[in-house]
């Protein structure tokens, strides 16, 4: 046997007029059925409950253009220390380095200039003979005032080599 399928909506309207009639037969006269309002319903939210987010601290070893060098766990700042002073040591001999490079480049520079200076000693010789400002005998004066100086520097171990180191 089937059975027969139950609308609810009819249901419902089906009990309200039966109330309608009670209240009518207790009353006497037709009285208009006020509906209760529900209070509405909050509705959960569906987002997810924020986690407890935990930072952790680190120490950080970074060089001059603030690029890490290295991280260390907050605990270990003994070591993270130990690193940075390497670091800064490091710099320090790297620009040791660097100015000392610097230097021997000035003194190459300087080198030069003392050997293009002396090339212009003998034209500028040259040019006093021709005026007449320089004699023979000033010339020979020159070359032993010269030679003196060499033979002294022989006796005092220098070198006369710009190009060799002096030891002193």
């Amino acid at each position: 046997m089937a059975r027969k399928i139950l609308n609810r909506k009819e249901l419902r309207n089906e009990a309200d007029a039966a109330e309608r009639k009670e209240k009518v037969s207790e009353e006497g006269a037709p009285v208009k059925a006020k509906k209760e309002k529900k209070a509405p319903v909050k509705r959960k939210s569906r987002a997810k409950a924020a986690k407890e987010v935990r930072l952790k601290a680190f120490w950080g070893v970074f060089n001059q253009t603030l690029r890490r060098i290295s991280l260390f766990e907050y605990s270990q700042r003994a070591e993270a220390d130990k690193k940075l002073r390497q670091a800064e040591a490091e710099g320090r001999r790297a620009m040791a380095v660097a100015r000392e490079q610097e230097m021997r480049a000035l003194v190459q520079e300087m080198q030069a200039r003392v050997v293009e200076a002396q090339a212009e000693v003998p034209k500028a010789m040259a040019e006093a003979f021709r005026q007449g400002n320089m004699g023979v005998m000033d010339y020979y004066r020159l070359q032993n005032v010269q030679s003196d100086t060499d033979m002294r520097r022989s006796i005092s171990g220098e070198s006369n080599d710009p190009q060799k180191p002096q030891h002193g």
